[in-house]
């Protein structure tokens, strides 16, 4: 799946390092892997972020806090 791969690439990747901004990376991935129903993915980024939440990707799809929220029980369900 080219979604893991770029996961692979970016934020599971050994070397990747924490930077100014690095949630929205995470946020990203978590949203991504929920919308592709890869919930086990999503959950590893889930626990990456805490109770992180960006504006973006989730900005896109409603409230912010609010779809986040409920990604992340689809991603724990």
């Amino acid at each position: 799946m080219a979604l893991c791969a770029a996961a692979d690439r970016s934020v599971r990747h050994p070397a990747y390092r924490r930077r100014p901004g690095w949630p929205e990376d995470h946020n990203v991935f978590a949203c991504a892997f929920v919308l592709a129903g890869d919930h086990v993915a999503a959950r590893e980024r889930f626990e990456a972020l805490g109770d992180l939440v960006t504006e973006t990707p989730w900005r896109y799809l409603g409230d912010p806090s609010g779809i986040c929220a409920r990604m992340r029980q689809i991603a724990y369900a």
